[in-house]
């Protein structure tokens, strides 16, 4: 046998070598592999959607917290100066009545 035959038939063997590693049975374990990443990578992905809305969420209610508070400023900024007001009033009535008596 000369070499040409030799490597054409070394050629034949791992043609059907190639042809049998090309089976689907062989991806298996990278189809597997590949589902196991695309639901780690969904679940994640599902996750900072979840992390967002949670975020927004909290956003929505600092701004009602914030509304909220800058209400009840406003209402004891009024509830004093009317107090204020009625008081210096009540004084001024009572002096000018003390005055006359």
């Amino acid at each position: 046998m000369d070499g040409k035959t030799n490597e054409e038939g070394l050629f034949h063997i791992r043609e059907e070598e190639y042809k049998k590693a090309t089976t689907e049975g062989h991806y298996m374990p990278l189809f597997r592999r590949v589902e196991k990443i695309q639901t780690i990578m969904e679940d994640i992905i599902n996750y900072q959607n979840f992390e967002r809305e949670q975020e927004n969420r909290f956003k929505d209610l600092q701004r009602g917290l914030y509304n909220s508070f800058f209400n009840m400023t406003i209402l004891e900024l009024l509830i004093v100066c009317a107090t204020a007001g009625y008081s210096v009033w009540s004084l001024r009535k009572f002096f000018v009545k003390k005055a006359i008596y």
